[in-house]
C-alpha cells in the first residue's frame, strides 16, 4: 500500500481527492488503496457486473468488487497515482517557506526531490532579502556622456552627438 504522509492516517476521507472518497466509501479504504497502488495514473472503467475473472476481482475480491460495480458500474474512473498528493504539495510549500532545501523536503515527505522541485516552482519568487537594495537606479543611462554620481564626464566615453 501507498505510505501515507507523517502524522497522517488513512481514515482522514475528507481530504481525499472525491472520486477517491467516494470509492472508499462503496469499498473500503484498503481496497481504495489497493486500487491506487495498482492501477494509480491510470483511467479505468468500471463495468456494471464484474465477472470472477476479471481483474478487479483478482485484485479487490469477488465482494469489494461486486460492490464497486454497484457503485461506480458503467464509470471510467481516472485512479490517482497518490491520495496523499495535495498534501503533500502544502507540507513541500510550508518547508520551502521555512527554508528547508528540495533534498531534505524530499526525504521528510516521502516524495523525489524532482517532484519538490516541480512544485516549488508554482510558488511565486521569493526575494532574497539581502538584495532588496541594489541601486541599479544610481548608475548612469546608457547613452549618457555624464556620470550621475559625480556630475562629470564618465571615463571612456565621448560625448554623445546631438542630432
Amino acid at each position: 500500500m501507498p505510505d501515507a504522509p507523517p502524522s497522517l492516517t488513512m481514515h482522514r476521507l475528507e481530504e481525499w481527492p472525491p472520486a477517491m472518497r467516494s470509492i472508499a466509501k462503496a469499498i473500503g479504504v484498503e481496497g481504495a488503496l489497493l486500487m491506487v497502488e495498482e492501477l494509480g495514473g491510470l483511467e479505468y472503467y468500471i463495468p456494471l457486473s464484474i465477472p470472477e475473472a476479471h481483474p478487479l476481482t483478482e485484485l479487490l475480491g469477488a465482494s469489494r468488487a461486486s460492490k464497486l460495480a454497484i457503485s461506480h458500474g458503467g464509470m471510467r474512473l481516472a485512479v490517482p497515482r497518490d491520495v496523499y498528493a495535495h498534501l503533500k504539495k502544502g507540507r513541500i510549500m510550508s518547508l520551502w517557506e521555512q527554508g528547508h532545501r528540495q533534498r531534505d523536503i524530499a526525504r521528510a515527505v516521502g516524495c523525489t526531490q524532482r517532484y519538490v522541485r516541480r512544485v516549488v516552482e508554482l510558488l511565486p519568487p521569493q526575494v532574497d532579502p539581502r538584495q532588496t537594495r541594489f541601486p541599479f537606479a544610481e548608475l548612469p543611462a546608457a547613452n549618457s556622456s555624464t556620470c550621475t554620481a559625480v556630475g562629470s564626464p564618465c571615463p571612456g566615453r565621448g560625448p554623445v552627438p546631438h542630432s
